[in-house]
């Protein structure tokens, strides 16, 4: 029991520290090892599936930190414990495979599981790719960049492989399986570093504008407090004159605007994007096409004015409220806008900027605080999975501008004082498609097939050994 406490302990800690709210990626490939360590010396099933299930349901407690007074219970328990049964079906696959073909087809199953099991959840209408431990590795460039072969879920599996292995060379006290999975580390680090070094011939200035108490009333209209906030959002634009700024990007949903005097109270960003021959995009909700929508709202520097709806909406808190857009919009030069909560999907984003050929996403956000960088790193992991830069400017969050390999350009936490963060972002000329912006899915059905095609294979060699022993 000492062991199994233990064990937990490690892996919980690990997971707390690194995925979710958790920052410190080098934990997220060794939260795994104790609770694998575990799997592969147990002879029952159940205390190994416990340990896997309560190491990663307590580590994403971290979660509480943001959502414990925002989102409804039922999703909050379906956060923590949805991922954390799937992570329990992982490590139960792997302690199967590694009795029945040896630790090599072990890593491979753990892998291919967690694999499988991250990119299947992707799926979730409630929240996407938004918890992928994938997103720990943000932080370090190097390590992401095979998500622009297979998809974020490769890196999820590179991550278990590693882990199992570790988990392998621990139990077997051999230094030579330990080599192969430090080496398999390097190779996804040495393959991120080489991606890095392609040139990014282009660049655009871009500002990143939010201050946290520059916000009207959100739930109903009141034209005085929206006239207050955008004449604050100009004033504050208009301080970059002679910056040469060619895209400034304003939070998601500063206030609700009503119809009868919506073009007024633009009316004075739209003569800021006109004197600094500028875009400007700016977040808000109103009644468009019929329905009370999440809007992108953009106000070219030609006088031209644009709006995109959001498409997925965070459960609980919009879906009860606002209705769904319909698609994307991309302005011409290559600039597409999406909402905040739309980046935590990455099959859309991937179909959108394909069919827009993007080079940049312009990203108006809404954190909830604590959770700024967490949701930071989902945008920036979409970004180098479509080989794209983005511009995500959050209230309650984090203001961000990275290259298409996910390196940061400028980082910067918003406050109560409105904020500026100003970043030359280089580009790619033209869009550059990924190998995962042209197959897709393929990688992340492949793990799925190799979870199930190895679970198939150790189950028919753990009952030939069966019949062998009894043979004899």
């Amino acid at each position: 029991m000492s062991t199994w406490l233990l064990c937990v302990s490690l892996s919980a800690a690990g997971f707390y520290f690194s995925i979710g709210l958790g920052a410190f990626w080098p934990l997220a490939w060794l939260a795994p090892i104790p609770v694998l360590w575990l799997a592969t010396r147990s002879e029952r099933l159940g205390p190994v599936i416990g340990a896997a299930f309560f190491a990663y349901a307590l580590g994403g407690l971290n979660l509480l930190q943001a959502y414990l007074s925002v989102l409804p219970p039922f999703v909050l328990l379906l956060a923590v414990c949805g991922p954390a049964l799937l992570f329990a079906l992982a490590v139960a696959g792997a302690r199967l495979a590694h009795r029945s073909a040896g630790w090599f087809a072990g890593a491979l199953a753990f892998g291919s599981f967690w694999a499988g099991v991250d990119f299947l959840l992707s799926f979730d209408p409630l929240g996407g790719s938004a918890l992928t431990p994938a997103a720990s590795q943000v932080a370090m460039p190097a390590l992401v960049q095979i998500a622009s072969l297979s998809g974020f879920s490769g890196i999820t599996f590179i991550i278990g492989v590693f882990a199992a292995t570790m988990a392998a060379a621990a139990r077997a006290r051999s230094a030579g399986v330990a080599v192969l999975g430090l080496a398999l580390f390097a190779a996804n680090a040495g393959y991120g570093a080489w991606r890095m070094t392609a040139p990014l011939n282009d660049t655009m200035r871009v500002a990143l504008i939010a201050g946290d108490d520059a916000v009207g009333q959100v739930w109903k209209a009141d034209q005085a407090s929206a006239r207050e906030v955008i004449t604050a959002y100009a004033r504050e634009a208009l301080r970059l004159q002679g910056e040469g700024i060619e895209l400034i990007v304003l939070p998601e949903n500063l206030m609700r605007i009503d119809t009868a005097w919506r073009e007024e109270a633009l009316s004075p960003l739209v003569e800021v994007a006109r004197a600094l021959s500028t875009d400007i995009v700016m977040g808000f909700n109103t009644e468009w096409d019929g329905a009370l929508r999440n809007i992108a709202w953009v106000a070219r520097a030609n006088g031209q004015t644009f709006y995109y709806t959001k498409r997925q909406l965070v459960p609980g808190l919009e879906t009860s409220i606002y209705a769904r857009g319909r698609g994307p919009l991309a302005l011409p030069g290559g600039v597409m806008i999406v909402i905040c909560k739309d980046l935590d999907f990455p099959a859309m984003i991937r179909s959108d900027v394909a069919r827009t050929s993007s080079v940049l996403v312009a990203a108006p956000a809404w954190d909830f605080g604590r959770d700024g960088w967490s949701h930071a790193r989902i945008a920036i992991l979409r970004g180098v999975e479509n080989g794209v830069a983005v511009a995500r400017t959050a209230r309650l969050g984090m203001l961000t501008l990275t290259d298409r390999y996910g390196r940061l350009i400028q980082r910067e936490g918003s406050s109560g004082a409105m904020k500026t963060v100003i970043g030359d972002l280089p580009l790619s000329e033209t869009s550059a498609p990924t190998l995962y912006s042209k197959v897709g899915d393929l990688f992340g059905w492949l793990f799925v097939v190799m979870a199930i095609s190895i679970t198939a294979f150790s189950k028919f060699a753990a009952r030939k050994r069966q019949l062998a022993q009894r043979s004899v």
